[in-house]
């Protein structure tokens, strides 16, 4: 499967509508389907942030907050992000949940790897193992 087969809107903290498959920009990409309310989502987070910062000039990322889920807002997950200390992660908004629905991602957390060349590799739900995602990445750089 390729990622322009479901591609999806998300949108960005300005409520802006973006497509997955500019948010890839040619290069791998990594989405991450989360919620502040998901205990996996949150214990993930420092491990996505390293993760992010080792590969961020090699790889796209793509954290989709599932809005709407359990009442949660664009302005509350912000509001979380900033709190703790994650403000560089990139972070989108399923205002739709268009995504959500296009990779099934209904568990959360869900994490995507998708190849330069848009090939979906990886649909995983649950919490990530860092050191297998830094392995799937680095295969991919």
């Amino acid at each position: 499967p390729m990622l322009a087969d479901y591609d999806a809107m998300v949108y960005t903290d300005l409520n802006e509508p973006m497509r997955l498959t500019a948010i890839a920009d040619g290069r791998p990409l990594v989405m991450n389907f989360w919620a502040t309310w998901c205990p996996y989502c949150v214990q993930e987070m420092p491990d996505y942030q390293q993760i992010y910062n080792e590969y961020k000039d090699r790889v796209s990322f793509a954290f989709i907050d599932s809005v709407g889920g359990k009442g949660e807002t664009t302005e509350e997950a912000l509001a979380w992000l900033r709190q703790n200390g994650f403000e560089g992660l990139p972070a989108y908004f399923d205002n739709d949940h268009e995504a959500s629905s296009a990779y099934s991602a209904w568990s959360l957390p869900t994490s995507v790897i998708v190849s330069a060349k848009g090939e979906i590799l990886d649909i995983s739900a649950g919490a990530i193992d860092p050191n297998l995602m830094r392995r799937a990445l680095d295969s991919l750089v």
